[in-house]
């Protein structure tokens, strides 16, 4: 009996590089993601986190390292097969068109919909969304405008047999925590059906709750990556946020970023020369 190959990763970066000009965006970033993981994608505001997305999305073309899907070169995959196995939300998604949120979901079946009604209202229910159907986009709320656009990035490759792929950028940024909950929950029975998925997500307590493993940036580097308990540490947070913070473990098995409170309550009055101090006099 001949022996079997190991597993490929889902997705695989080797020493990826973007540079524009004298600028570095992304520098010698190795990482594997595999099938049946949600992985967080943490750091602090331009850190690289989109920009590793827009290039792991084909949108930019790096100028150094190899990108591929499911053992396959990212270059070497037909665009409309790539488009069936990986799904890709991106920070921002604007509709220019008054649609409704029935047709913006839809859009993620291209020239399909019609046969796949069925597929867009078990999504819309998933994540809540199905009483928005009738409603212009344009008219919802910032939440609800991103939960119909992570309906119709799922519905996209919501029928294609596994492996899947799921890159998303802040897919709950403008989400109350309930609809948090509802979204990532919903990842994680995703990654059970065997999705692997990249979020970038600022909340760090979200990410420790849900993600099996954490990818952490800072100046478009990966400085570290593992298990969230390994990641989530008091250094790595005082070293790339700049937070002080202690980690406990609770009950429930995952760590809980809890930031020490400042000397001044976290609070600066800020005065320019000559303003009246703001303090009562005694």
């Amino acid at each position: 009996m001949m022996p079997q190959s190991p597993p490929l990763p889902l997705l695989s970066i080797r020493e990826l590089g973007i540079t524009v000009g004298q600028r570095s965006l992304l520098s010698s970033l190795t990482a594997d993601l595999w099938c049946g993981e949600l992985v967080g994608l943490l750091g602090p505001n331009g850190a690289g986190k989109s920009t590793l997305i827009r290039c792991l999305a084909g949108e930019l073309s790096p100028t150094s390292g190899d990108i591929e899907v499911q053992g396959r070169a990212l270059k070497a995959w037909p665009r409309k097969a790539l488009a069936q196995c990986r799904g890709v939300m991106p920070q921002k998604a604007e509709t220019s068109f008054p649609f409704t949120a029935r047709e913006v979901v839809a859009l993620g079946f291209g020239q399909q919909a019609r046969s796949r009604q069925a597929t867009l209202d078990k999504v819309m229910a998933r994540l809540q969304v199905e009483h928005l159907a009738d409603r212009l986009i344009g008219t919802l709320s910032g939440g609800e405008q991103q939960r119909v656009q992570l309906a119709r990035v799922l519905v996209q490759v919501w029928d294609t047999p596994p492996p899947r792929l799921l890159l998303l950028d802040e897919c709950t940024s403008a989400l109350d925590p309930a609809q948090q909950q509802l979204v990532f929950s919903l990842l994680a029975e995703l990654t059970a059906e065997g999705y692997g998925i990249l979020a970038a997500v600022h909340d760090l307590n979200l990410a420790a709750q849900y993600a099996d493993r954490l990818w952490l940036m800072a100046e478009g580097q990966l400085c570290d990556h593992g298990y969230t308990k390994d990641v989530l540490t008091p250094a790595n947070l005082q070293k790339i946020y700049q937070l002080d913070a202690r980690v406990m473990t609770l009950a429930e098995g995952y760590p809980l970023v809890v930031p020490s409170r400042q000397p001044n309550g976290g609070h600066t009055v800020a005065r320019l020369k000559g303003d009246a101090d703001p303090r009562p006099a005694v």
